[in-house]
């Protein structure tokens, strides 16, 4: 997998030249974080998905209980993208209405990859 690289604040990076792609670990991690940005608007693409995770987020008062649930479907998603074979050290958060999320995703070639997902609801 090649992606582009992007800033830490999601601007798209100029790639001038083929080594200028990402690939392995850090191409895995890009596309993740861009595919858990979309995340919370899966209820259009992915209605049994999306709909679990915005009706949590909505009804959430930032409860442990509501954390391990959210971090169970993210997970659960995780593990649906191509090229991911495990998850670890998921963690989640509530601060007022934003909500973190954090883990390292295993490949199924061996390496791994730390991904970090921050959302308002």
């Amino acid at each position: 997998m090649l992606c582009r690289p992007v800033s830490p604040s999601g601007d798209i990076l100029p790639v001038l030249s083929h080594m200028d792609l990402l690939s392995g670990p850090p191409a895995l991690a890009a596309a993740l974080r861009d595919h858990l940005s979309l995340f919370t608007g899966e209820w259009w693409e992915s209605p049994s998905i999306g709909n679990e995770v915005l009706d949590l987020l909505q009804d959430a008062r930032g409860t442990e209980q509501e954390a391990d649930a959210l971090v169970s479907s993210l997970t659960d998603y995780i593990l649906t993208f191509p090229g991911a074979a495990s998850v670890s050290d998921a963690s989640a958060g509530f601060s007022g209405r934003s909500f973190t999320f954090s883990c390292t995703v295993h490949t199924e070639d061996g390496s791994s990859a730390e991904i970090s997902f921050f959302t308002r609801f």
